[in-house]
């Protein structure tokens, strides 16, 4: 899924206190985008994924245990913007992790414990199932989906016989498996589709001539051509000219097919290889180190969490973790994240409820019918909430409502006051926790990616100055765009930050403009590609 529209918090440059307040104002989170080009593939690849096992349940009048086969199903949202090998890594990863939430899950759940405890439970679950999405980069939806399924095993019916544990995760692991092949079965008739996107789209922001886009744009380009392994040497011309259009110098004039081999296939081969060597090799433990930011927002999540529960709780609302669940969304990037998150999700979830009285109906006709309307409701998320996250949400809780009635019917009522009444809870909670627990990590993280990114740029200053070629640059010009793009995320993730430590934004305006120009330098000083 694309980034939700109305998060984005700005270019970095603003900071501290005045910064942020005038930018919680309601109208920035209604924005309506033009969406992410892959949102119908996203959808119909979730609805082959969902929808074929739940068909099968019904054919075996077992559909009471869909909860199970929509938690492996589920991970058909994930890693469409991925090399179909990295695709498939991610899909073995999400796997195993969403194994153990499962079956544990089972066993909780199993045990009948009071629901005070299963809270408590539910929000540690929900903030390490966070912490390893941010680690391994999963992307949107990041941990909202997972979340939402393991809390609802968790908190489902209680008491029952620890046997059925070996049926539950067999079913999920059926539905896994399902997905992750109706996520790579593309590769069949695109086997470089994602990495061609992908250069597509570094083609468009250098030739918009605007760095703080292209920069990226180009470096997200080359990172998907090395995960590919071995990619077609025509898509390596194409990323290489779409640098020189960024720097400003034409391409140069092509023959034909014949230059893509010998001598000129060896090249491209190589100037990938150099690339590839840049990469660390265990990407996922860095992000984990106790420094990282990530660990902040974990903090604020747990907080968040525990407490919405614990108040919906209090509230005696019948399903508390729906409130963990909304906590739990709301936590991606800062504080003007979570405050615009909140906004969204609320209004999109209240008008869900109004959607979902006026489909019930419906649904308790047959169960046929409900499906087919969990699987229209999935279609609705995925080709709105890339648009806006509140018209995402108008189908998000209806589809989570139907879905309760997967195991058996609910009263309309009951399962839309508590809801609403739900949703509301976790997100006033959620917001009140962003601002109350500052944090300071965000602003840390900007200072040290400014000198990783001054220091990239010394280290391409002086292979200009002694006139480096082939290798050597092509390797500084590497860190030196991963440098410049990772100081431009931190910069803006804690711009968004209430009472954040004061930042230098004209200093990280000032590193990022100086960067821009070295890169420049580096591919001017290449040799015609």
């Amino acid at each position: 899924m694309a980034k939700d529209t109305g998060t984005e918090t700005g270019t970095g440059t603003g900071t501290g206190r005045r910064a942020l307040w005038p930018r919680l104002r309601p109208a920035d989170a209604f924005v309506w985008g033009k969406g992410s080009p892959m949102r119908y593939e996203f959808a119909w690849s979730v609805v082959i994924a969902v929808g074929v096992p739940l068909f099968l349940l019904l054919a075996v009048d077992r559909l009471a245990l869909g909860l199970y086969t929509v938690a492996g199903s589920k991970q058909a949202l994930f890693g469409h913007d991925r090399p179909y090998g990295a695709r498939a890594r991610l899909h073995l990863g999400l796997t195993a992790g969403q194994t153990v939430a499962v079956a544990g899950s089972v066993a909780v759940a199993s045990a009948a414990l009071p629901t005070a405890v299963l809270v408590a439970l539910g929000a540690l679950v929900v903030t390490a199932q966070k912490v390893m999405c941010d680690a391994v980069r999963t992307g949107p939806p990041a941990q909202a989906v997972l979340s939402f399924i393991t809390l609802g095993i968790l908190f489902g019916p209680q008491g029952g016989p620890l046997s059925e544990l070996p049926r539950d995760v067999l079913l999920f692991l059926g539905a896994a498996a399902f997905a992750a092949l109706v996520c790579l079965v593309p590769a069949l008739w695109k086997p470089h589709g994602p990495e061609a996107a992908a250069v597509a789209e570094a083609e468009r922001a250098a030739a918009a001539h605007v760095p703080h886009r292209a920069l990226p744009a180009l470096t997200t380009a080359w990172d998907a051509l090395v995960a590919a392994g071995r990619p077609p040497p025509a898509l390596i011309r194409r990323l290489l000219a779409a640098e020189n259009a960024f720097s400003g110098r034409p391409a140069p004039a092509r023959t034909g097919p014949e230059e893509l081999s010998g001598e000129l296939l060896e090249e491209l081969r190589r100037e990938l290889e150099v690339r590839r060597a840049q990469r660390p090799r265990h990407p996922v433990l860095g992000r984990l180190r106790p420094t990282s930011p990530l660990w902040g927002s974990a903090l604020l999540c747990l907080i968040g969490c525990l407490v919405a529960g614990y108040a919906a709780y209090g509230l005696g609302l019948g399903r508390p973790y729906w409130a963990i669940v909304t906590a739990c969304a709301l936590y991606r990037g800062n504080t003007v994240v979570v405050w615009q998150r909140a906004l969204l999700r609320t209004a999109g979830t209240l008008g869900g409820v109004l959607l979902y009285a006026a489909v019930a109906p419906l649904a308790r006709v047959s169960d046929v019918w409900l499906i087919v309307l969990v699987l229209l409701m999935t279609i609705g998320i995925e080709t709105f909430v890339s648009r806006n996250y509140a018209a995402g949400n108008l189908f998000i809780a209806p589809m989570a409502l139907l879905m309760t009635n997967l195991a058996e019917p609910q009263s309309t009522g009951t399962l839309i006051g508590t809801r609403a009444v739900d949703t509301v809870v976790g997100a006033v909670v959620g917001v009140a926790a962003a601002f109350l627990v500052t944090d300071r990590r965000n602003a840390h993280h900007v200072v040290r990616t400014r000198e990783r990114a001054l220091a990239a740029i010394a280290d391409a200053r002086a292979a200009l100055d002694r006139g480096a070629r082939g290798a050597d640059l092509i390797a500084v010009r590497d860190r030196l765009g991963h440098a410049l793009t990772a100081l431009a995320t931190a910069a803006d993730d804690a711009a968004g930050e209430w009472h954040a430590p004061a930042l230098p934004p004209e200093e990280v305006a000032a590193t990022l403009h100086e960067g821009h120009e070295v890169v420049v330098r580096t591919l001017l000083q290449t040799e015609t590609r």
